[in-house]
């Protein structure tokens, strides 16, 4: 034993670590070097709309997660968000997670429930997110700090006219909410 270090700065949450483990586990089975493994995973890049960190217009953060969503995936994009630190407000945009079936009331007001804990602003865009919206209202985040829209082109404009210099800003939703959209939008 020698220990090798890695240093994985430009990933976030479990499902990029479990990832990034395959690699290192395919790359030992394999017989490539520890080093040249960490090396490798040191420069890697999340897809975008996977969980990634971009500059956003106005001297922002963004958290693009505007992929696809599943009820756990925005959860723990979620807690991603609260544990950054950023020097402005912390902006959950959370499009309609589709696919829960008889549960979606339920599942999109427990999201909403969480915003509150990380979030000064909720953006939300589809029928279903307004259960989202709903949760946070239950929770406590004041009216004025919730916007609700129908569909992606009213929320880019208006998200886009709230941002503030040093915001972090999280977009999540499912795939066929076009939240991509919204990233084209406020990015740097």
């Amino acid at each position: 034993g020698n220990i090798v270090p890695f240093w994985l700065k430009n990933l976030f949450g479990k499902e990029q670590i479990y990832s990034a483990l395959t690699a290192i586990c395919l790359g030992v089975v394999k017989n490539i070097n520890l080093v040249e493994i960490s090396q490798a995973l040191g420069t890697y890049e999340s897809l975008p709309g996977k969980m990634r960190l971009i500059k956003g217009i106005k001297n922002s953060s963004v958290l693009d997660d505007s992929e696809n969503a599943t009820l756990f995936s925005m959860i723990e994009g979620l807690e991603i968000l609260g544990k950054i630190e950023a020097e402005g407000r912390k902006i959950a945009v959370l499009g309609d997670v589709l696919g829960i079936g008889k549960y979606t009331i339920e599942a999109h007001e427990t999201i909403g429930e969480k915003v509150v804990r990380v979030s000064g602003l909720l953006f939300t865009v589809g029928s279903r997110a307004r259960f989202i919206a709903q949760g946070a209202k239950n929770k406590g985040m004041p009216e004025q700090n919730i916007f609700q829209f129908d569909n992606v082109e009213e929320a880019k404009k208006a998200l886009q006219k709230e941002i503030k210099k040093g915001d972090l800003i999280l977009v999540d939703g499912s795939k066929e909410m076009k939240m991509g959209e919204i990233i084209e939008e406020i990015k740097a």
